[in-house]
């Protein structure tokens, strides 16, 4: 398993709660433009580099832990960044649910990466780390 998540999402959230559409939007805009400039700031980036970073990033999908095995295991197949805000990921689960549906456990854990966040800054650092490696690594 690679080493490099979860959160809900508030877009469910919408019309229930005193947030507008257009004022997730543009905090996610804000969001990436931050790390557009972040990005900017390391050698050896080009810009054609930091705009295709920035599009991988913004393909990472964000979950809610509470889920049942099978969707576990469909996104799992196409999420590859987990990002553990609650320190809920469990590797062995991810083996029984793969071995469930005839995959090799190892296998599917090799397509993951994972890394607990502590704290906002720090989830905004990993996101940011997990950009540039899907975006590096070929198997990604």
């Amino acid at each position: 398993m690679a080493t490099l998540g979860e959160s809900k999402s508030a877009r469910k959230h919408v019309g229930t709660a005193p947030i507008a559409a257009s004022d997730l939007n543009e905090g996610c805009d804000e969001h990436f433009i931050a790390i557009k400039k972040d990005l900017a700031l390391v050698k050896g980036l080009s810009e054609a580099k930091v705009e295709k970073i920035v599009e991988a990033a913004m393909k990472l999908e964000l979950c809610n832990s509470f889920i049942s095995g099978g969707e576990l295991i469909t996104r799992r197949a196409k999420v590859v960044c987990y990002i553990d805000t609650e320190a809920t990921f469990r590797p062995e689960k991810i083996c029984l649910i793969a071995e469930r549906f005839g995959l090799d456990g190892a296998g599917v854990l090799d397509n993951i990466m994972y890394a607990r966040a502590y704290t906002t800054e720090h989830m905004h650092q990993l996101f940011t780390v997990a950009a540039a490696k899907v975006r590096l690594d070929s198997r990604f």
